[in-house]
């Protein structure tokens, strides 16, 4: 299978150590086009010296005639060839941890029964002391169901859950927010709706992710009515506000009001429709879009936008 280039491999090689030797392994790359990232010391001794070499290329088949030109220098020896972004992703990307140690019984006790029989009391009399005494008000709900994975499409809930759990990493990392990706193994908007709003209560928002157009408005718009949280389409909102934000500060620069300008708009899409109904709200009067699709037109203009064309 061509790979869809440019891409990074990483060439673990064993090098002789006297001068020189590492000008060839990189003059056999370069004569066969490859480019030539991170170089990193792994190893030295008086004999050998072993190091890891990025390299871009844009093909298995160029990827495959690096290897062979190394392959044959004298002094050196390739050991592996590897991907280290399928390395960085083996065991998944995130994983649930305890806020609270264990340690000795007493500890257990406070944790799990006979402890936390009271706060579940609590919370019975008083259901809003769940945001308070559980994680569910710091809990996102990632829900897909793979049909629009980045620019990939519909693979499928599985091949998309990298994309998840990079999502749940950046909640982490950048605000302090647990994630929780959710695959859903149907395409049918109903079902998806149905098992969003059933499983809901463990969350204190949701997030739709990557689901395409047209099933994602309705998906969106009836959680939001049946939801007492907050519902999030990412590719429609999030992209929404980031291009706002973007084309505020580009017309600042410009010297342009957003409102009196003329914008056009090219794929009425899931983001594409989301950005031109955000434009209007901000107030920009003059929104063009055009698109194949003419149920993508018809939505554009139910949200105030005007068809080129």
């Amino acid at each position: 299978m061509e790979l869809a280039g440019p891409i990074w491999r990483t060439l673990k090689v064993e090098i002789s150590s006297r001068p020189g030797f590492l000008g060839k392994v990189a003059g056999a790359i370069g004569e066969q086009g490859g480019e030539i990232g991170e170089i990193s010391l792994i190893s030295v001794n008086p004999i050998t010296t072993t190091r890891q070499i990025e390299v871009q290329v844009k093909s298995e088949q160029q990827l495959s005639d690096i290897v062979k030109a190394v392959e044959l220098l004298q002094g050196v020896k390739l050991i592996a060839v590897f991907d280290e972004i399928l390395l960085a992703h083996q065991g998944g990307k995130i994983k649930t941890v305890s806020r609270s140690p264990i340690r000795n019984l007493d500890q257990l006790r406070r944790v799990y029964t006979p402890g936390v029989a009271n706060v579940c009391r609590a919370i019975q009399k008083q259901p809003t002391l769940a945001n308070l005494y559980t994680g569910i008000g710091n809990t996102v709900g990632i829900i897909t169901d793979g049909t629009a994975i980045l620019g990939l499409g519909d693979i499928g809930p599985q091949a998309g859950m990298p994309v998840m759990e990079g999502k749940a990493a950046l909640f982490s990392e950048l605000v302090g927010i647990s994630g929780v990706p959710i695959l859903l193994n149907t395409k049918e908007p109903d079902e998806i709706i149905d098992t969003v709003a059933k499983i809901a209560p463990t969350f204190g928002a949701i997030l739709l992710e990557d689901i395409a157009s047209p099933a994602c408005y309705r998906v969106e718009e009836e959680l939001r009515h049946r939801l007492h949280i907050p519902v999030l389409h990412d590719d429609q909102h999030g992209t929404a506000v980031v291009t706002l934000a973007a084309v505020i500060n580009a017309c600042k620069y410009a010297r342009l009001d957003l409102r009196s300008a003329t914008v056009g708009v090219i794929g009425l899409g899931a983001a594409g429709l989301a950005i031109a109904k955000m434009l209007v709200s901000y107030g920009a009067r003059k929104v063009y879009g055009t698109d194949k699709r003419q149920d993508a037109l018809d939505r554009f203009m139910n949200n105030g936008g005007t068809v080129l064309g």
